[in-house]
């Protein structure tokens, strides 16, 4: 019974730890530069983690603003540069389409999530994060080695 109880101590610090980081202020936010601007690839995907960082924080505060913050600077990322996308191309080959057709998906997922934070939907919202997620993860899994290769 000992166990139990020490087994339920440790779980209810880990989740009560998780959940209490207080989310930055709407005004510190930063999203991401406009589209126009080109980024070294790595530079984005460290913005993209931010913003899925923001969204969750967003999540579990219940802070709408915070989560279309987040979805927006997603679906309004900048452009990789020039001689990045020719390196990844060459990289991917045939699968080239497959990961710009993810890039899209991306795109429009965080669009949706958006819109429907500005909803105040959390059922769309939480079906949406959890589809950007996955998106994103089926990217990083299908192709970050190849593209690593190619630029670093």
């Amino acid at each position: 019974m000992k166990r139990v109880y020490v087994l339920l101590g440790a779980l209810s610090l880990v989740v009560f730890s998780t959940g209490t980081q207080v989310p930055a202020p709407i005004e510190e936010i930063q999203t991401a530069p406009s589209d126009t601007l080109d980024r070294p690839l790595r530079f984005l995907m460290v913005g993209l983690g931010q913003d899925m960082g923001r969204i969750s924080d967003g999540i579990w505060h219940e802070d709408y603003e915070m989560v279309r913050l987040g979805a927006q600077s997603i679906a309004d990322h900048p452009k990789i540069t020039r001689e990045e996308i020719a390196a990844i191309k060459i990289a991917l080959g045939d699968q080239f389409p497959a990961f710009i057709g993810l890039d899209q998906v991306v795109h429009q997922t965080a669009t949706q999530l958006a819109k429907a934070s500005q909803e105040r939907n959390m059922e769309d919202i939480l079906r949406l994060q959890s589809q950007l997620t996955q998106n994103c993860s089926t990217c990083h899994t299908v192709f970050r080695t190849e593209v690593r290769k190619a630029l670093y």
